[in-house]
């Protein structure tokens, strides 16, 4: 008689034992989980952070390329302008004998006029 409720206890102890692993078990696996998780989330951390340094880079470069770009094109403009003078300069000079010229031809034709 003795024995069955002896039996049941053991029964309920391993019972409890085996829950006791189990959840043990759960809880390990959780925290298993839990740190790849939290890995994942470092890896995902590092990737963005890799990223926006590529960007940011990207944008270092991009930006440094751009002023370049414009100084570059204010030089162009610059040697252009002064191309520009040198050609007015050029171009005075060689209107300035073409109206002489032209001054000349009008008084050569002045007479011719007043006798028409």
């Amino acid at each position: 008689m003795l024995l069955l409720p002896l039996l049941l206890l053991l029964l309920l102890l391993t019972m409890m034992i085996m829950m006791m692993m189990m959840l043990m078990l759960m809880l390990l696996l959780l925290l298993l989980l839990l740190l790849l998780l939290l890995l994942m989330m470092m890896m995902i951390m590092m990737m963005m952070m890799m990223m926006i340094m590529m960007m940011l880079m990207m944008m270092m470069t991009m930006i440094v390329m751009m002023i370049m770009m414009m100084i570059m094109m204010i030089m162009v403009m610059m040697i252009m302008m002064m191309m520009a003078t040198i050609m007015m300069k050029w171009e005075m000079r060689r209107s300035r004998i073409i109206m002489k010229f032209e001054s000349y031809l009008q008084l050569r034709s002045l007479p011719i006029k007043i006798q028409l």
